[in-house]
């Protein structure tokens, strides 16, 4: 079994040759495919874009793939406060926030 250090050095004896021989400009996965395809060739179990939960520290999960930064903001209805018939939430409010440096 590897160490983690390991992991990460395998990893970049293996990436270096890759440039060297891609260059650079084309898109991310395909050096994605060779990278995997290089470390499977040297028997490591590669997993490409597997899916993992990330949960900030209250347990929701935050999208951090979009082009902005969206918040979406949820309230019950008056029926569910009440102890009414079950009705779905309906979306308070939602905005997205993105910085003025960034802001066209």
């Amino acid at each position: 079994m590897r160490t983690i250090n390991q992991l990460c050095d395998v990893v970049r004896e293996t990436a270096y040759p890759i440039h060297a021989y891609h260059g650079h400009g084309h898109l991310e996965k395909v050096y994605e495919n060779a990278l995997a395809h290089r470390l499977r060739k040297a028997g490591l179990d590669v997993k490409q874009q597997h899916p993992i939960t990330v949960l900030d520290e209250d347990g929701t999960v935050i999208n951090f793939g979009s082009y902005k930064f969206e918040i979406k903001k949820y309230a019950m209805s008056q029926a569910i406060r009440s102890g009414g018939s079950s009705v779905p939430l309906r979306s308070l409010r939602s905005f997205a926030a993105v910085p003025k440096s960034i802001t066209p």
